[in-house]
C-alpha cells in the first residue's frame, strides 16, 4: 500500500518548479511525520471565505463546522472532515489529484 504522504511528495516534485507557494508546500509535506501539518475544519471556516482555494500541506481533521463553500487541496482528510466538507457543498481534492496547479490572488496556504 502506498501511502498519502507518498503520493503527495511525488506530485509535488513535479508542481515546484511552478511557484513559489508550490515549493513551500513540498517543503512542508517532505518534514517528518511528528510534524505534519494538522489543521481542523474550524481553522479553514475562520481563515477562509466564499470561493478560496485551501491548501493545506498535510492532514485535515474534523473538529469545528464550515459555512461557506470553497475547495481544499490537502495530503488527506479524516472520514469525519469529508463529511463536515461534503455537507457545506466543499469541494475536496488530494494534492496527488491535481493535474495543473491552481492560479489566482484567492489561494490561501493553511499550516
Amino acid at each position: 500500500m502506498v501511502s498519502h504522504r507518498y503520493l503527495a511528495k511525488k506530485k509535488l516534485r513535479a508542481l515546484k518548479n511552478h511557484s513559489k507557494l508550490w515549493r513551500v508546500v513540498y517543503r512542508y509535506v517532505k518534514r517528518p511525520r511528528r510534524k505534519m501539518v494538522e489543521v481542523n475544519v474550524r481553522k479553514l471556516n475562520y481563515l477562509t471565505k466564499e470561493g478560496d482555494i485551501a491548501v493545506v500541506p498535510g492532514v485535515v481533521l474534523g473538529g469545528g463546522e464550515i459555512d461557506h463553500k470553497i475547495t481544499v487541496i490537502a495530503v488527506s482528510f479524516t472520514k469525519g472532515s469529508l463529511k463536515k466538507l461534503e455537507e457545506a457543498r466543499c469541494r475536496c481534492v488530494y494534492i496527488w489529484e491535481l493535474d495543473e496547479p491552481p492560479r489566482g490572488p484567492n489561494i490561501k496556504l493553511i499550516t
